[in-house]
């Protein structure tokens, strides 16, 4: 059966950048409607994540090229389809094929576009590799922007808050593909017997923690299979390595989604009797979430499908030794990770995420007993949702003292970008 994909790829692409959907929702969407054929799944992958990755440079192409389509129009997102269609997968699909969807999608929509016109402008800008213009160059961040497909306010903010080398480092960084960190499951598995897989490098530094630099996809692999380790960023392990974890613990996981961090906080939890509760928003990542305990073995924990508001009618305040809460976050951290971040994110949106978090962390602060510990982390690289946040917290309550923060970088390791704040109840604090 034919599938139009550049009709589906522009479909997407609006879910994607207007509605703010996550690609990997939109795609397993894409995939459970439609019949497609491996072949087919390849081209729509690699469409969909080029487009986005390339998302910045592809509009000021089309933006040069053409009078200037709006920016929520279908029109626009075809014409950035088609353009990385026709340059980056010549050699998967022939011309005539692409010729022919994109006629089928202008006259699907009912476009005012003069076909034959504007296709043979698209051929010819796709058999061009982009070069910045001469006019743009005096501009570093326009430069910049065009070069690392980042958009401009982004970098603003960046150099305003690390400085020029710390933020060509992050465009640079963001640029490679990250490196894939698995955690040994020690509840099943020794390091001696995990480590005879040459396809699983030892991390220096790092207990337990490996680079799979296998061939195969990694849950294909008989180790994750069988539960002998699990997919977790080196971020995180970093993160739980600077807490003390005593015996019998009784911790709780705000907004569960990374399930690498809470299998780690889980294990971590059964060396010493204690006990994980978490929360998950989403019933597909609960759902799966509960299938990975069950295969590792893991039972000390209690799941709740709820949100951060029902979750205080499921437990109750002031019950916690250690919390640990992930609120939402622009997710600029996770730039080399996710193709859609820095297509779909909006001043707009990055300027209402600080009462949210804040939010997020008051109400973990109330969890944690008279000698509790708490965690604030978040997938970003910002300090205005990093130790912003924090401060403006610690203004607020003085029972509270910061006893330890950083800001992971991407560059790093090559690994996810988080920063994260340990407190603790200070009831003896004057200042």
């Amino acid at each position: 059966m034919n599938m139009n994909i550049l009709l589906i790829s522009v479909i997407a692409c609006q879910k994607i950048i207007e509605n703010k959907e996550p690609l990997k929702k939109v795609m397993a969407s894409i995939y459970a409607q439609y019949n497609f054929s491996n072949t087919q799944k390849s081209r729509i992958n690699k469409l969909l994540k080029g487009v986005l990755r390339k998302y910045v440079t592809l509009k000021y192409e089309v933006n040069s090229a053409f009078e200037n389509p709006k920016p929520r129009e279908k029109k626009l997102y075809l014409f950035i389809c088609a353009l990385f269609s026709l340059r980056y997968q010549s050699g998967e699909v022939e011309l005539e094929t692409v010729k022919n969807e994109f006629s089928s999608v202008v006259d699907e929509f009912k476009m005012n576009v003069e076909i034959q016109e504007t296709f043979d402008v698209l051929v010819d800008l796709s058999k061009k590799r982009f070069i910045v213009p001469e006019e743009e160059k005096n501009n570093h961040i326009r430069y910049n922007s065009l070069m690392f497909s980042t958009p401009e306010w982004v970098i603003r903010m960046w150099l305003k808050q690390f400085g020029q080398e710390t933020t060509l480092k992050l465009l640079i960084s963001n640029q490679k593909p990250v490196n894939f960190y698995v955690k040994r499951n020690e509840l099943k598995v020794s390091a001696k017997s995990f480590e005879k897989n040459g396809d699983f490098l030892p991390v220096e530094g790092f207990e337990n923690a490996y680079n799979y630099i296998g061939k195969s996809g990694f849950f294909k692999t008989n180790e994750a299979r069988v539960g002998n380790c699990f997919k977790e960023d080196l971020s995180y392990q970093e993160i739980l390595n600077q807490l003390e974890i005593v015996g019998g613990c009784n911790a709780l996981l705000i907004n569960g989604d990374r399930s690498g961090l809470a299998i780690d906080l889980a294990v971590r939890l059964r060396e010493v009797n204690g006990d994980l509760t978490m929360n998950i928003e989403d019933d597909i990542t609960y759902r799966k979430a509960e299938y990975r305990f069950e295969k590792l073995g893991i039972k000390n924990k209690q799941t709740y499908l709820a949100d951060i508001d029902l979750l205080r009618t499921y437990i109750g305040y002031e019950s916690y030794d250690l919390v640990l809460v992930l609120p939402k976050s622009s997710r600029l951290g996770l730039v080399k990770k996710n193709a859609e971040i820095l297509a779909s994110i909006s001043k707009q949106d990055y300027k209402k995420l600080k009462y949210y978090q804040l939010a997020c962390l008051e109400e973990a602060s109330r969890y944690i007993n008279s000698e509790g510990t708490f965690v604030y982390l978040v997938e970003t690289i910002n300090k205005r949702e990093g130790e912003d946040i924090v401060e403006l917290f610690m203004e607020k309550h003085e029972g509270f003292e910061l006893v330890k923060s950083r800001q992971i970088m991407p560059f790093e390791k090559n690994n996810n970008g988080v920063y994260y704040a340990v407190l603790r109840r200070n009831y003896e604090r004057k200042d």
